[in-house]
């Protein structure tokens, strides 16, 4: 092997002394730079940090460029005849074949290698995962490594460049198409099902696709490292059978090896899938299982059976389902390792008219039809333990980054013989509003659907509803919700006191201004009158637990400003709509340290008492530059008016847990029966003398209540995507607030291991610099869009008096004053109109400025550097 060394150098500075070679790199630079800037890669577009749409184009480049590379590395040699000559040097076949190819296999990782500017780019603009980007250079350069080794043989077959371009390409292209969903249906309907299975494993598109995730399986190593190896061996036997300066080769013994290597490579790469190892290299550990699904897996007593029900062979099954079912049949398989033997795992396609389509119906899992017709399909998961059952009826692939919790979610609630019971005490309609259709279409009112919050809290918990009303809580309650309180019965109030006390968790929204309460009118104020008012509090308690709360101010944060819509059409930040990201979340508590962002909506803030001896845990803040605002004065005022009110008074407090030894706030006893509110006086002390002796006074340990001033953020409007999923009707979450409301419950009430679950997978990395250029855009033309809004207006009512003064025939009176006088309003409005049309041109301004410089730097800077070493190396030559 020490004649490797000589012979990779020559091949490889072979490449720059041709000019053919530094067109190769300028063009596979500016080519992938520019497909990822366009509105199919969406490089800028997509505002994350991620170089996912640069380097999704290299498998179909590759087929391109790497041909053009190994197409000359045997051709040529045997068309000017210097291999005969080669091989009559002190070397080996084996050795040239490897210098040639590391040389080729060196010169496409510096190819790759000069998209550094793209990973500048992304420092810039954000705070990408480095992780996911090392993982992805090295796919994409074992990937070159295989493309090589088939061009490479190719090359050894014929003496034309040109044809050795044409016979790379073709294989190479069939190595990719293996992937395609389209192909293996296609490969499916001709070969057994098996045999099409095992061959779309050898897929170059198959084995890539993990890296750009950043996952390090042993499966694609092994892949990408073999088949090179491979066609290398290939290669040698080619040109020793094709060299008339080996006679004594015996190619019998030849044939034999490549048999037994073939046998070998599949053989290898099926025991590589095989391996429990995986590297993730992802920042948050997106594809590993967290120690919360490790702990729930460790705790299994008694065997479990996982039964993955998936059609593959269903007609018009979208491709997207067969490559998210792969992806399931993958988590599923890391489960049964991580489980140590405890769970059993199965795939069953339940065909038409079978067993496993029965048992399948039975088994509770919905059947799905496409929407372009075709064979109902199932696709959903069974979990067994003893008498137990529990399903996932069908898997949608924009559940995934949910799939981790989801799985465990059901691991987990299939050992729970009796859920625990957690009381509901609202007035909002969280369970819908409990009226027949009949009844709402009589009063032409659309039916309030269970809230998607309920179904959550439903699969952990037994949810037992306590109406306002009522004297005192139901017995055996684990959990306690109260949500929106209103009119809360002094009795009902000393029943959650002592429960608190009693070392039952509470959890406890309450609201200045609630969306739901303030809107007039509505199904529930026609039967049961009207709500309460817009607002919501619980002020004895609260203050008797050292929670300092003023229903009467809003939060307003600039800086966290929600995008609305106002009356007159336009779209200006709203301060009391608030969108919260991953720095608002306290990430040393267990409800909120996976949450990634969230929308509260005129929420309203919480601190702790001076003097309290309870411990205050603030969860969710606000910036440093939120205020107070005046809930009556969002009644009446724009959202422009409202953000300049607003004076920075630091952080504030939106949600916090409170801990410790909890005082009542009843220290008298329990209230009597005909009092109406609040806790009892010392002059009615009397009244029920054998419950003040029964009365906690204390918490007899550690108490905890979770409070958070606002009731909006629980309902779909803003916690949800909703759409129709064959026929049925499907939710996406659009951010983490029904995770934080299931967070909060099962830390209070459920598991603690399934809260370090939630969130994995969707850990996205936006383009802070596009972000700040965009609120400081909207901040600096904000001022002069309300003043052109308000001389707009003036204009607009000016026109409008003029022209409504008509004479009884309801004719204009045409003066040439008045005439003029309609032309000079009818000129400012259109004047003033091309003004605020252009400063909102002037909002993307910077932004579009930004992404064309730099599209122009990526396409230059790397070629720049191409060019000006291709002058040093020709300088250097030529001295």
């Amino acid at each position: 092997m020490q004649q490797i060394r000589p012979i990779f150098k020559r091949e490889f500075l072979g490449y720059f002394r041709s000019p053919v070679a530094y067109v190769f790199l300028n063009a596979f630079l500016v080519i992938s730079v520019s497909l990822a800037f366009s509105r199919y890669g969406g490089f800028f577009k997509g505002g994350v940090a991620s170089m996912e749409s640069y380097f999704m184009f290299f498998p179909w480049l590759f087929l391109f460029i790497v041909p053009a590379v190994g197409m000359r590395l045997w051709s040529e040699e045997k068309r000017s005849g210097t291999v005969e000559l080669l091989f009559t040097l002190p070397i080996t076949t084996l050795e040239t074949v490897l210098g040639k190819f590391l040389a080729g296999w060196a010169f496409l990782t510096l190819a790759i290698a000069l998209s550094f500017t793209m990973v500048l780019t992304l420092t810039y603009l954000g705070q990408p995962d480095w992780g996911v980007i090392a993982s992805t250079y090295l796919g994409a350069i074992l990937m070159a490594g295989s493309y090589l080794g088939v061009c490479s043989l190719a090359s050894a077959l014929t003496k034309s460049q040109v044809i050795s371009f044409v016979l790379g390409l073709l294989a190479c292209a069939m190595l990719l198409f293996l992937g395609l969903g389209s192909f293996t249906d296609f490969l499916e309907n001709v070969l057994p099902v098996p045999v099409a299975g095992a061959l779309s494993n050898f897929s170059f598109i198959t084995h890539f696709d993990a890296f750009t995730m950043g996952i390090i399986d042993p499966k694609d190593v092994v892949f990408f490292l073999s088949l090179t190896g491979f066609t290398l061996f290939l290669n040698v036997v080619v040109l020793e059978r094709s060299t008339a300066l080996a006679p004594s080769i015996r190619f019998g013994y030849k044939t034999v090896s490549l048999v037994l290597l073939f046998i070998g490579l599949v053989l290898v790469n099926f025991l590589a899938s095989s391996l429990p190892l995986r590297l993730d290299l992802t920042a948050e550990s997106n594809y590993s299982l967290s120690p919360g699904t490790r702990m729930i897996l460790g705790k299994i007593d008694e065997p479990m059976a996982l039964e993955l029900y998936f059609s593959k062979d269903a007609n018009s099954l979208p491709i997207a389902y067969k490559n998210y079912a792969a992806r399931v049949q993958e988590m599923l398989r890391q489960y049964v390792r991580a489980a140590h033997g405890k769970l059993i795992l199965k795939l069953i396609n339940p065909r038409p008219d079978t067993p496993e389509e029965e048992k399948a119906t039975l088994a509770g899992l919905t059947p799905q039809i496409p929407k372009q017709g075709g064979e109902q399909f199932f696709f959903g998961l069974v979990v067994t333990q003893a008498e137990q059952q529990r399903n996932i009826p069908v898997f949608t692939p924009q559940r995934e980054p949910q799939l981790e919790y989801d799985l465990s979610k059901l691991v987990y609630s299939v050992q729970q013989f009796d859920k625990r019971k957690l009381g509901l005490l609202t007035g909002l309609p969280l369970q819908g509003n409990g009226l027949s259709p009949q009844i709402m279409q009589m009063m032409h009112q659309p039916p309030q659907p269970e809230q998607f919050v309920v179904g959550e809290w439903a699969q952990a918990f037994q949810i037992v509803k306590i109406e306002p009303a009522s004297a005192e809580l139901p017995v055996g309650l684990d959990a306690l919700a109260i949500i929106h309180p209103q009119n809360i019965p002094p009795g009902l109030q000393f029943s959650i006191d002592q429960f608190l006390l009693g070392g039952k968790p509470v959890f406890l929204a309450v609201d200045p201004v609630s969306q739901y309460s303030k809107a007039p009118g509505g199904p529930l104020a026609m039967i049961n009158g009207p709500v309460g008012g817009a607002s919501s509090d619980l002020p004895g308690l609260l203050d008797a637990y050292g929670v300092v709360y003023d229903p009467q101010y809003v939060v307003g944060d600039p800086e966290n400003a929600i995008q609305v819509q106002t009356g007159g059409g336009r779209v200006a930040r709203n301060p009391a709509w608030l969108s919260l990201g991953r720095a608002n979340f306290n990430a040393k508590s267990p409800p909120t340290a996976q949450l990634k962002s969230a929308i509260f909506i005129e929420a309203g803030s919480i601190a702790p008492k001076p003097g309290s001896a309870l411990t205050f845990t603030p969860l969710i803040e606000t910036s440093d530059q939120a205020g107070f605002i005046s809930s009556a004065l969002l009644q009446l005022a724009q959202p422009d008016d409202i953000a300049k009110q607003i004076k920075p008074s630091g952080k504030l407090t939106i949600a916090a847990l409170v801990t410790g030894k909890f005082k009542t706030a009843f220290p008298e006893g329990a209230p009597p029966a005909n009092k109406t509110r609040g806790p009892a006086k010392a002059d009615e002390k009397a009244d029920n003398p054998t419950a003040i002796r029964s009365a906690l006074k204390e918490s007899a340990g550690t108490s905890t209540l979770f409070v958070i001033a606002d009731t909006d953020w629980i309902f779909d409007d803003y916690s949800v995507r909703k759409f129709s999923y064959f026929g049925q009707t499907a939710a996406e979450p659009i951010n983490d607030n029904l995770a934080l409301a299931a967070n909060v419950v099962e830390f209070l009430g459920g598991s603690p291991d399934l809260i370090s679950i939630r969130g994995k997978g969707s850990s996205l990395h936006p383009f802070e610099v596009v972000r700040h250029m965009e609120a400081e855009a909207h901040k600096k033309y904000q001022e002069k869009i309300a003043g052109l809004d308000a001389r707009l207006v003036t204009v607009q009512k000016q026109l409008a008096e003029i022209q409504g003064k008509k004479t009884d025939g309801k004719h204009l009176i045409a003066t040439p004053e008045v005439a003029k006088l309609v032309a000079d309003f009818q000129k400012q409005q259109a004047a003033l109109r091309g003004e605020r049309r252009e400063i909102r041109l002037a909002l993307r301004e910077n932004i579009d400025a930004l992404e064309n410089h730099l599209l122009i730097l990526n396409l230059v800077a790397s070629p720049l550097l191409v060019g000006i070493f291709g002058i040093w190396f020709y300088r250097s030559r030529k001295k």
